[in-house]
């Protein structure tokens, strides 16, 4: 296999796809992941004249057989590399394989495979030594790949032409554990400081309209739980915040994970302050019917944060008192916000590495 070995424009969209079967009943769900993950990139080429007539002739002689892609999104720049070099420091929040190979991409599309014979922090070891100078280098991870869409291709003024290719990748990751705190076997989602926008969404019972058009409108509910959807958009700044979301949504396998969605909100307001021994908390009211917060889960937002349970609940006064297990901390103040249980309401989830500063996100939930 050859290396494609031509730099893309900063900005480039990765997707990730699953294919899930989702079983539902009325008062549950059950999802089955027919197959493995699928990761794709989609790269902008800018060439001159020399380099579309390369680009199109390696496309040529290749049209469905399988490349050698860098992933530009994870690469790093290195000012020297120099012959007998065993090591390269890079920054290795990325997807770096023992085993797998890396490229080192410098002059003019000039591109050396690099094989990996081992992961540290900070730095990849090879297998074989540098063989020539390589100056200001970018080293990327390099994934097999196909194109089965071909060149998109625009002409413009001055030589320039403008490339448009989606790469499919074969060797995708195998599903990591999770980056994130659990609570009760799932994850917690629990990064708000990614989020660049508030959650928004729906909620609403699913329903079906009875209505003749002459006689009164009947409503009938399709299941016996309330379905909220949610829209959470995160940008991620840094390799090691980026490297983290794309592992956990790997780990997630599309819609087949439930995790726990936390409002990020003062959904209710602390009476008083809390032992670490006592049994209950006490709160402002905020449902309507005490009965509404028995088996309701809770995130209490301390240093770690704290999950519960809510096993019963009493008036107190003015107050609402909700039991659970103790807290095991002392408790002056503290937020307290509600948890959902969502997993992903699509099998796609896009990645948009803006400019190659940052990492853009949408996700669309739904509560399970």
């Amino acid at each position: 296999m050859r290396i494609w070995p031509f730099t893309p424009l900063v900005s480039v969209t990765e997707t990730l796809t699953w294919n899930t079967n989702v079983l539902r009943s009325r008062t549950s769900e059950d999802a089955l992941s027919l197959r493995i993950p699928r990761q794709g990139f989609s790269y902008t080429f800018s060439f001159d004249n020399q380099q579309m007539a390369m680009a199109e002739g390696l496309y040529r002689a290749n049209p469905t057989g399988d490349w050698l892609l860098p992933v530009w999104p994870e690469r790093s720049l290195v000012a020297a590399l120099a012959p007998g070099d065993t090591a390269v420091a890079v920054n290795t929040a990325g997807d770096y394989r023992v085993g797998g190979r890396a490229v080192a991409l410098h002059g003019q599309d000039r591109a050396t495979e690099l094989e990996i014979a081992a992961v540290n922090s900070g730095s990849i070891d090879l297998v074989a030594p540098i063989a020539e100078n390589l100056l200001l280098a970018a080293v990327a991870p390099l994934r097999v790949g196909f194109c089965a869409a071909g060149m998109n291709i625009s002409r413009q003024y001055l030589g320039r032409t403008i490339v448009t290719m989606v790469f499919e990748i074969r060797d995708n990751l195998e599903l990591p554990k999770t980056p994130f705190s659990e609570y009760l076997g799932l994850d917690v989602l629990s990064d708000p400081s990614l989020t660049v926008q508030a959650l928004s969404g729906i909620v609403v019972m699913p329903t079906t309209v009875i209505d003749n058009g002459f006689g009164p409108v009947v409503l009938e509910s399709n299941r016996d739980i309330i379905r909220g959807r949610h829209n959470a958009q995160f940008i991620d700044a840094k390799p090691e915040t980026r490297w983290r979301r794309k592992k956990w949504l790997f780990h997630l396998n599309g819609r087949q994970r439930h995790f726990w969605l936390p409002t990020w909100a003062d959904d209710m307001q602390l009476a008083g302050s809390v032992s670490a021994l006592s049994n209950s908390i006490t709160v402002t009211p905020v449902l309507p019917n005490i009965s509404d917060y028995v088996g309701r889960h809770i995130m209490i937002e301390a240093a770690p944060a704290i999950f519960r349970q809510v096993t019963s609940a009493v008036v107190s006064g003015a107050n609402h008192r909700l039991y659970m297990s103790p807290l095991g901390v002392d408790l002056p103040t503290a937020r307290v916000g509600f948890l959902s249980k969502v997993r992903l309401d699509a099998d796609t989830v896009q990645i948009d590495h803006e400019a190659g500063m940052h990492s853009r996100t949408n996700l669309q939930l739904v509560e399970v």
